[in-house]
């Protein structure tokens, strides 16, 4: 019975981590934005785009918006300047 208790334990733990990091794959720019570290969002939006949105529709203008960064937002891609 231990070695069956061995074998379903990190199976379940991988079953629900494997959903928790793939909801955050994406989000660089938006968690950046919202924990108010705009180098990181730079950098992200550089290298990335401006990613997803967060698992409650947040997105990284939205952030950047609620923090009044106007540098954030004037930054964005052009392809999203036409509220695409």
């Amino acid at each position: 019975m231990q070695i069956k208790t061995l074998i379903k334990l990190p199976l379940a733990v991988a079953l629900f981590a494997l959903p928790v990091a793939w909801a955050h794959a994406g989000t660089t720019a938006a968690d950046a934005a919202m924990k108010r570290d705009f180098p990181a969002l730079a950098a992200a939006v550089k290298h990335d785009g401006v990613g997803d949105a967060q698992a409650d529709g947040s997105t990284a203008l939205h952030w950047a918006v609620h923090w009044g960064n106007v540098d954030a937002v004037d930054r964005r891609p052009a392809h999203q300047s036409e509220g695409a």
